[in-house]
């Protein structure tokens, strides 16, 4: 938790960090079945959630009102995930599949925080 003067302040890198830690440990959490030892991120609804999010945040965005704005802004994130995608395709997916026990919960989650660190 921060201050509203601290909010107010501008870009905090440590709170896009921790953030990103939270949505991965949640994504990681919930994605343990129950019928099997394993650890499967159902990444079509992951992505479908993660685009209902990204979109509420950004209507947030005053300056979204504006087509331009909006545009530049979505052309410069498609150009990240290509971008970073591509790379992290080329260095090895960070998470395949884990035994669902906490070890490999905490492990899966120190991965996904790790390759989102890249970001």
């Amino acid at each position: 938790m921060s201050s509203y003067k601290h909010a107010l302040a501008g870009y905090d890198e440590a709170f896009r960090q921790r953030l990103a830690e939270t949505i991965l440990n949640a994504i990681a959490t919930n994605s343990i079945v129950d019928d099997a030892p394993v650890m499967c991120v159902r990444t079509r609804e992951t992505l479908d959630a993660l685009a209902d999010i990204l979109v509420a945040i950004m209507s947030m965005v005053p300056r979204y009102d504006t087509a331009s704005e909006l545009r530049k802004a979505t052309e410069a994130l498609a150009k990240r995930v290509r971008r970073e995608v591509a790379q992290a395709r080329a260095e090895g997916v960070p998470l395949r599949t884990l035994k669902a026990d906490e070890a490999a919960t905490i492990e899966a989650t120190r991965r996904l925080v790790e390759a989102a660190k890249k970001l």
